[in-house]
């Protein structure tokens, strides 16, 4: 048993805390190395059923599923929720992957991914901008040819 600094809490070194519903896949595998990539997981499960109305996965039995969870055969919560954007739906299952290398990697990636403006924005914001130079340029090559002409 281990004792926290303010010994305000008792957990057991190797004992699960919380649903078998929003577990990490390292938890159920019995890592010892778990990190806070396995909350962004539990956070993503939990913003899955708070989108959708389900939990990511069910089962008839507790290992059914933590198998589930081992598997990451996700629905997508599209399927549940066809108005959620694809960014949206992507958010979801990055902070869900299996193999949590492939998870957003800290907290504040998850805060920036939320954010940050989606790409069609930027694709538009760069095209417009790009727009208004071409449009400065032959505006400035038309006053220049306009000026030869007056002298």
């Amino acid at each position: 048993m281990h004792h926290d600094v303010d010994h305000m809490s008792l957990t057991q070194e190797g004992a699960w805390v919380g649903s078998y519903y929003y577990i990490s896949p390292e938890q159920v595998d019995g890592s010892r190395d778990i990190d806070g990539r396995s909350d962004i997981y539990a956070l993503g499960a939990t913003l899955y059923y708070a989108l959708t109305g389900r939990t990511a996965y069910s089962g008839n039995s507790p290992q059914e599923l933590l198998t589930k969870h081992l598997s990451g055969h996700l629905v997508s919560p599209k399927r549940y929720c066809p108005h959620l954007s694809r960014r949206t739906v992507r958010l979801v299952k990055k902070m869900m992957a299996v193999h949590r290398e492939k998870r957003y990697q800290t907290m504040e990636a998850v805060v920036n991914a939320i954010d940050s403006p989606p790409r069609l924005q930027k694709i538009l914001a760069i095209a417009g901008l790009t727009l208004i130079g071409a449009m400065v340029f032959f505006l400035g090559m038309l006053l220049e040819r306009l000026a030869l002409i007056l002298k």
